[in-house]
């Protein structure tokens, strides 16, 4: 996958990209991700809990 085609991928949504030959970046991307999640939710109200 070409640089160009990542650029759209995050600009889509995606947070992170992880291409085949650099899957060292696989591991810091997930801890960020969890990271991002646990700070979510902790910040989420309570009504909006049950809800998904």
């Amino acid at each position: 996958m070409d640089e160009k085609l990542a650029q759209s991928i995050k600009r889509e949504g995606a947070c992170d990209f992880v291409p085949k030959n650099n899957l060292a970046r696989l591991v810091p991307a997930i801890e960020r991700e969890l990271k991002s999640g646990k700070k979510t939710e902790k910040t989420r109200t309570p009504a909006k809990k049950g809800k998904k």
